[in-house]
């Protein structure tokens, strides 16, 4: 941070507080003493300034970056590989959402940084947010973070399990492009890397894919609301809700209601948008038909 030019330094020291408070409330890592017989990875900061259409400073972003080629096969790494989409995938999608007057949305926010680890990898503290008192203790890594070799792998598996949630069907042809019949239209969703394009002809659609937006975790202050009665007895029916009959919801209601002590006003938005999302999927529901076989039979997703 000290060899950056001095009228950048307090933004860019900003962002990279930003970055770490996200990965912290994300618990992305655990801090634990490194076993005698692993090798904690080195990490380090890439900075970027993004711009806006017209050329100024939009955004001054920090990604705290993993050094993953240090990584050990079957020990922080198993498997890498995730599909990625042909360019011709991406020109078709734009040009069939240019002709039917779609909508697309571009970016999922802190995508990477969602995906769950299979193998838990440690990492030394970041340099500068070392805590007090376990400077010697390192991150125990649960979530991916980018330059992982199993990052993308992650994300890309976390990403197709929520769109099958939603109703969503994965091509054959093209594993990256995901389609849904809705109310008579098709849905489209093209995954690139950590991005992905929607196209759908409601642009409400595309804010509704799901029940509690990511970018919600990294939001802080705010304005507290003048009382919490009304959150704490919305979050009561909710929670209802998804033990009882909506279990798509269960972990959004879950993080809504580390709030009810004391929750801001962009908690209140977020239960608001759940509320929306649970109206426009009302139409989705388990049917119980009767049948010949009167058997009974149970189902599992793993052996």
């Amino acid at each position: 941070m000290t060899e950056l030019p001095a009228h950048e330094r307090d933004k860019w020291t900003e962002a990279a507080k930003a970055e770490f408070e996200s990965l912290k409330e994300n618990q992305t890592w655990t801090l634990a003493e490194l076993p005698q017989d692993r090798k904690a990875i080195e990490c380090k900061r890439v900075f970027k300034v993004k711009y806006n259409p017209d050329g100024s400073v939009g955004q001054y972003k920090v990604h705290l970056v993993a050094k993953g080629f240090a990584q050990q096969f079957g020990i922080d790494f198993s498997g890498t590989s995730a599909p990625v989409s042909k360019y011709t995938s991406l020109r078709t999608t734009q040009h069939y959402s240019i002709q039917k007057s779609t909508r697309g949305v571009p970016r999922w926010q802190n995508s990477i940084p969602n995906g769950d680890l299979t193998e838990k990898p440690y990492m030394e503290q970041p340099d500068g947010f070392e805590e007090k008192g376990k400077e010697q203790f390192v991150c125990h890594l649960h979530k991916s973070i980018y330059g992982l070799k199993q990052a993308l792998r992650a994300w890309n598996e976390k990403l197709i399990l929520l769109l099958w949630e939603q109703g969503f069907k994965q091509g054959k042809a093209e594993p990256c492009l995901f389609t849904r019949l809705k109310d008579g239209q098709y849905q489209y969703i093209l995954t690139f890397v950590d991005d992905f394009l929607m196209c759908c002809q409601n642009k409400d659609e595309a804010k509704e894919i799901t029940p509690l937006e990511p970018a919600y975790l990294n939001l802080e202050g705010g304005k507290p609301l003048e009382s919490n009665h009304i959150y704490r007895e919305t979050m009561g029916k909710l929670l209802y809700l998804s033990t009882v009959c909506r279990l798509d919801i269960l972990v959004a209601v879950g993080i809504l209601c580390r709030k009810t002590s004391a929750p801001m006003q962009y908690d209140w938005n977020a239960v608001k948008k759940l509320g929306r999302y649970l109206q426009k999927t009302a139409d989705l529901k388990l049917r119980i038909l009767p049948c010949d076989n009167s058997k009974l039979m149970g189902y599992v997703d793993a052996v």
